[in-house]
């Protein structure tokens, strides 16, 4: 008797989705009984020979499939396993497991490197030896914290390893699900720190500037609007605080006038990244007083060079624009004097070089000004030579200046004599000098010297 068996169209290997998972009773025996089908037909046997004998064949062919699967899980099991070996050891922070004492029962390559030691010599170990002494109390707690509650917690200390220079990390831990120990991670923040600290440094060395610096120091955004001014700066606004300043703009402060030219020169800024450097600003304020400074203004840029605000500081040259005005005006009225004085005027510098002269000396000389400026005065001078004329004019400048008589020579070669009334400045470290003709008076004098003889 022949049994006719229907094929079998399932395959002989487990689906991949199902790794590591036993098949299904009556799918193993669809797969076991197509196995059978494909042998040989067995010998003509009785009823009963036949079903035990397939049925233990059967049940022979569903343990060599069930092999099969138990080989090709434990393969992907142990290929599974090394990757997760490889990425535990290999990863970029070190992984710590720890009992409820702080004792490291296992740990990566990373965590052994950050630590100094060996892998394997580590089990064992409390890992609060190695934190610095000055952060014990600081892990202690931490732990303490891991173990009491089911929620991650951090913290950070420096490590002190023997002959190397302390680490400092960030750890992060979890309670393990058997609330036995907890699952650390570890991770080398000393580049951090160091960025942070001379991030920290800076920022004081700024703070200490804007709040010592008299010139007024602030930061806007692209709507140039305030987000940033130091202390100076808020004093002049009328402010307790310069946080009281953030969000506010120009227009809260100066008048229209001032308000809208700045406005249009920030946002030209803002358009074109052009600073502006240097230049001299009219401040009109609410209560009609006026204050001039000078200012520069440049782009602030994001890590993409994109445009985020600007930064701008001023200082104020009130007193400065006042000072020019002031010197202006005298400059004019000595313009005034010198030009229209009846007697000639004559500047000169510390090298004895003419500089200036009015129209009365260049017409006693006989000179227009354009040929004067640049003679040296010992050209011009008639009576002394040219190392009398440098001795006398030192005098002059050590006695602040000095009256005499002497004679200068005219461009046509003739002697006038002239009444000088000399004067140094010694800020600007020129003589000017008034020039009296005298020439008639000494004729007249000449001419009466014959006549007082005889009378005597």
């Amino acid at each position: 008797i022949r049994l006719n068996m229907k094929k079998a169209t399932e395959p002989d290997h487990p689906n991949p989705g199902t790794l590591g998972l036993a098949s299904p009773p009556s799918d193993l025996r669809r797969r076991a009984e197509a196995r059978l089908e494909a042998q040989e037909s067995v010998p003509h046997l009785n009823v009963d020979q036949i079903y035990l004998e397939r049925e233990l064949q059967i049940r022979q062919i569903e343990l060599e499939i069930q092999n099969d699967e138990l080989r090709t899980s434990l393969s992907e099991m142990e290929k599974l396993n090394q990757r997760c070996g490889d990425f535990f050891d290999f990863a970029p922070v070190g992984y710590f497991s720890l009992e409820r004492t702080g004792v490291i029962a296992q740990t990566n390559l990373v965590g052994a490197r950050l630590l100094a030691l060996e892998c394997g010599s580590l089990p064992g170990k409390h890992l609060g030896a190695f934190v610095a002494e000055a952060d014990q109390p600081v892990f202690n707690d931490f732990l303490q914290q891991v173990f009491a509650t089911e929620a991650r917690r951090t913290c950070e200390v420096a490590l002190a390893r023997k002959d190397r220079p302390p680490v400092f990390v960030q750890i992060a831990a979890m309670l393990s699900p058997d609330k036995q120990e907890c699952r650390a991670v570890v991770e080398d923040i000393t580049a951090r720190r160091g960025t942070e600290e001379a991030l920290r440094h800076e920022q004081v060395l700024f703070q200490s500037l804007a709040k010592a610096i008299p010139d007024h120091i602030y930061f806007k955004d692209r709507q140039s609007r305030f987000v940033r001014i130091n202390d100076t700066m808020a004093k002049i606004f009328g402010l307790s605080d310069p946080g009281q300043a953030i969000g506010k703009t120009d227009f809260d402060f100066f008048t229209e006038e001032h308000a809208r030219q700045a406005f249009d020169d920030e946002q030209r800024l803002m358009r074109t990244g052009a600073s502006l450097v240097g230049f001299e600003e009219k401040e009109t304020w609410p209560d009609g007083h006026v204050s001039w400074a000078s200012t520069t203004k440049v782009p602030l840029r994001d890590a993409k060079g994109k445009i985020t605000g600007l930064v701008g500081i001023s200082r104020d040259i009130t007193e400065h624009k006042r000072m020019e005005a002031a010197l202006a005006e005298q400059a004019e009225t000595y313009r005034a004097l010198f030009s229209t004085a009846f007697d000639g005027v004559v500047e000169v510098d510390g090298q004895l070089h003419i500089v200036d002269a009015n129209r009365v000396y260049c017409r006693l000389l006989g000179y227009t000004r354009a040929e004067l400026v640049g003679q040296r005065i010992q050209d011009v001078e008639g009576n002394e030579n040219h190392e009398q004329v440098k001795r006398h004019m030192q005098q002059l400048q050590r006695e602040g200046g000095g009256r005499f008589e002497t004679r200068h020579r005219t461009k046509d070669g003739r002697l006038i004599d002239l009444e000088l009334n000399v004067t140094f400045i010694p800020d600007r470290g020129r003589f000017i000098a008034f020039c009296h003709d005298i020439t008639e008076r000494k004729r007249a004098e000449e001419a009466l010297r014959p006549a007082s003889a005889e009378a005597l």
